[in-house]
Parts: structure tokens; sequence; C-alpha cells
């Protein structure tokens, strides 16, 4: 045969013994962990963000289908070329962005094993093994949150996908009797539910999807310090019965996307307790700490119906892996149970699960490999030492903000997140009237903006910004194993150095 790419193609097509298609394997595999290697091997040589153009990233993947074939090395030269230069580097030790984790290496080759085989975990005769490794990842998961042998719980793709899940419980199983099957019309009134204004803006999809509609969320503004203020709740679902309205949910947040604050568990248990209505706790990011020496900080989190946890997040897991957990594991096979003609043979009994009829998702991809080969690599003890480091690092950053003169914090620390905002004296001063202190504010909100942007383009380090009680904050998460104490003073440079030249700049 010729060199040509279809002679590449061609050895894959034709290699019907297994020797042939193990050495086609091996040699397009080495070039792939080459660069996989080599990325994770430049990562604090690199920018952490990407400065380019984004019309010339457009430019670069724009054009018809090819209609010729590719070498394998020439693809892969692209990939190394045009998308990992150009991609947000997670990975960096001084990644303090959002909640994407440095992933186990492990991780990022189980998640490799699971595309080869290529699993639909929906239904026991089609992924038998990945069914079994998947119900023992939901039970580690369970045990972890407290729950008992009755709980149950299923992988999704992430922390939204497993909220819409938990409103659509309380839906059906809080809501009128026989909603399932004959829908909203049933319902005497409008069905609601009750969050912190601090929630995960998947809420408002979950909502509407699910046909309370976004002003059936009832969003009700947080305490001082951004924690769900179950008093206020309580009176909200009182006055809402009084005008007709069906409460079917509590929300509770451990961990909010905006601060990393926990709401008080115990006090919303106990209002959905009294209230007799479903008690979601969305735990996408702090659930990690279920499994640090910190899991006392959700303590209450067993009392819910239902569990958000993203291993995703804070278990340094590759995208996608969420999950939803649920303390009457029949409860998912009573909203998702379902007829299925062509998979009448799959009859459940026994170990033998069928996981279509436990959530909403047909095809499944096998995500419970990388979650379950990561813990098993790194092991309880390890898993409790990583995140009591991020927890100590962000510890860290905080101590030195409290003690610094030109530093404000913004929120409690109750994780890894940390905000906080540069406040020098010169540009906090004193204010005779109101007018005068909004100009202030405002002059400070665009010191923090200009600190991100500033820290953004120079690549040394990034991190967000967030608007907590009107006011914008610099908001830095730890989620990386890797960075060390000289990752956060660098962090701290770096947002005064440029926190002055953003004041000299705004005061001109």
């Amino acid at each position: 045969m010729s060199t040509t790419p279809e002679h590449e193609l061609a050895r894959l097509a034709e290699a019907r013994d297994g020797a042939a298609l193990a050495e086609e394997v091996r040699r397009l595999g080495h070039q792939a962990v080459e660069l996989i290697a080599a990325y994770l091997a430049g990562v604090e040589a690199g920018p952490v963000s990407d400065p380019s153009d984004p019309d010339a990233l457009e430019a670069a993947f724009s054009g018809p289908l090819p209609e010729a074939p590719a070498l394998a090395a020439g693809v892969l030269d692209r990939i190394r070329r045009d998308v990992v230069p150009h991609s947000m580097n997670v990975t960096h030790p001084r990644y303090f962005g959002l909640m994407n984790p440095a992933p186990t290496v492990m991780g990022i080759f189980a998640d490799a094993v699971a595309s080869a085989l290529n699993q639909n975990c929906a239904a026991w005769l089609h992924a038998p093994a990945a069914t079994h490794v998947e119900k023992q990842v939901i039970r580690w998961l369970t045990d972890a949150a407290g729950y008992g042998a009755e709980a149950f719980g299923i992988l999704l793709s992430g922390g939204s996908a497993a909220n819409v899940v938990g409103l659509h419980l309380a839906r059906n199983l809080r809501g009128p009797a026989g909603l399932r099957d004959g829908g909203l019309s049933l319902a005497s009134g409008p069905l609601t539910a009750y969050v912190s204004d601090q929630m995960h803006y998947s809420f408002f999809k979950a909502a509407d999807m699910l046909g309370l509609g976004r002003d059936g969320l009832r969003r009700v503004p947080a305490r001082g310090d951004l924690r769900a203020d179950v008093e206020a709740m309580a009176r909200r679902i009182a006055a809402d019965r009084a005008a007709g309205a069906v409460p079917v949910a509590v929300i509770g947040i451990a961990g909010t996307t905006a601060s990393g604050v926990i709401d008080p568990l115990p006090e919303l248990a106990d209002l959905a307790a009294r209230e007799r209505v479903w008690f979601h706790v969305d735990a996408a990011y702090a659930g990690a700490l279920l499994l640090s020496s910190q899991r006392g900080k959700l303590g209450g989190i067993e009392r819910a119906d239902s569990i958000t946890l993203d291993p995703h997040k804070w278990l340094y897991i590759p995208n996608d892996a969420g999950a939803i957990l649920v303390r009457r594991g029949p409860d998912l096979r009573s909203v998702y149970g379902t007829e299925a003609g062509y998979l009448r043979e799959q009859i459940e009994g026994g170990a033998r699960v069928n996981f279509f009829q436990y959530g909403p998702e047909g095809s499944r991809r096998f995500r419970a490999l990388k979650i379950w080969a990561s813990l098993t690599h790194a092991g309880a003890a390890t898993y409790r030492a990583w995140i009591d480091h991020d927890l100590e690092m962000a510890s860290y950053l905080e101590e030195h903000a409290r003690r610094s003169e030109d530093l404000e914090l913004m929120a409690p620390r109750d994780t890894a997140i940390v905000c906080l905002r540069y406040a020098p004296p010169s540009a906090v001063a004193p204010v005779a009237d109101q007018a005068g202190a909004a100009r202030q504010d405002a002059r400070l909100d665009a010191i923090q903006s200009s600190i991100q942007e500033r820290i953004q383009r120079e690549g040394k380090a990034w991190l967000s910004t967030v608007v907590l009680g009107g006011r914008r904050a610099l908001r830095a998460n730890i989620e990386n194993y890797r960075t060390r104490r000289e990752d956060v003073d660098l962090l701290l440079a770096l947002i005064r150095r440029h926190g002055a030249e953003a004041a000299a700049d705004v005061a001109t």
C-alpha cells in the first residue's frame, strides 16, 4: 500500500485480527499520550489563560468538512498547535477560577478506557460491569452523605442536570397526587419552591422546564452573611399557602457558586419537615467536604431527600461527572420508571439494575469509571489530604487579607473560595452623603474589574469577579492539590500591583 492517509485508515479497517489492531492502536496511542504528557509537563511554563483573538480562532476552525482523510499525526499536530495553547489552563496551580479542578491523571486515562469500551449505561445487559461500577460509586457517595441502605442515585452530566432531577422529584412526590401521569392540570394552585437568592442559575432552568415557571421559584434574599434566611422562607411559604399556592420544595445550597458559603442545613431540614415539602441540597461543589476532615460543615445534609454532588468539581474528576443522590432510592424508580417495548427483556431483580428506569437519560456514557478509578487509586486518605490542603491554602489567603490594610474580605469563608477586594486607604475615604458613598463604591467596583482583566491579560494567574451585596469582589477558588503558598503569594502580589495601577487609572 501507499503511504497516503488512506493507508492509515485502511490498516485500522482491515485489522481484523487482534494483534494487528493492537499494534495500530499502540502507534496512535503513543502519539496521543506524548501530547498529553507534554501538556502536563509544561503546565506551569505557559500562561494560565489564552490571550488569543477570537477572530483568529474562528478562522483556524472554519472551512468545509475535508473531503480527503488526514494522517493521525497531522490531526494531533493541529490539536497541539491550535487547541492546547488556546485553552484555559485549569491544571495550572495559579488557576483560581471557576469550579474546574486539576483532573487526576488516573481519571484522564480511565475516561479514555471508558470511551474505548463505549458502553451505553442505560440497561444492565448492554453495560453489565459499568452498571456495577456506577452502583459502587453511588454507594460510596451516599455512604459519605450519611444516607442509609435504601439510598440510591445516578450519575449525570453535572449539577445543572442533577438540580433538574431534584426539583422534578419534589414536583412529582410533593405535588398533587397523580401529577406524573395527569400533568400540571391536577394542581389546585401554582407549584412553588424556595431557595436563597445565592442559588445557582440552573434552578431557573429547572423551574421553567418543569412547569413551575421562573416566578414559581421563590428566591428569598439571603442574610447579611449570604446564607439562607430560614425565617424569611417560612414567612414566604405561609403567605403563598394563604394565597393558594402549593409549596413542593425547600432548597439548601452547600457551597454557593459565588462565595462558597454553606446554608444552615439543619434549620432548612426542620423547615422542610414542618411544611412537608421535599428538601433538596445543592452540594455540587462543597459536597466534596464529605471526604475531608471538615465534613462537619455539612451537618444536616443527611436529612435531605436528594443531594446534588459533582465529582467533576472538588473531587478532581475530568468533565463530565455529576450525581444526584436520593435518600429513598425507590423514589427515583417511581418518577422515572417507564415501559420500553424493545427492552422488555431487561428484567430487574437482585443485583441487576437498568439505569434508564432511574433518571431522565436514555443513552448514558460510562462516567463512573473515571470516578471509581480515581477514588480507588488515591484512596480516602489521599482525597482527605488533597481537599484539606485546598482548605489550608484558602485559609492562608483569607488570613493574609484579614491582616492587610489594603484588602477587604467580602464574604465568610466556609470552603476554599475567598472573596476579597483591593481597597487601599487612599481609595476608601470618609464620605459626606449617600451619593458620595455610591460614587466611591462604583470606583472600587471598577478597580476590581480592572484588576481581573489585567491579571488575565498578563497570564500569570487567573481569578474571577463576583457581585456580593451589590458590590464587586475578586473571587479566588482553590481547587488544585498542586497549588502552594508561593502561588497564593504571587496572586496577592499581582492583585496589589495591578490594583495600584487600576486605582490610579480610575482616579484620573
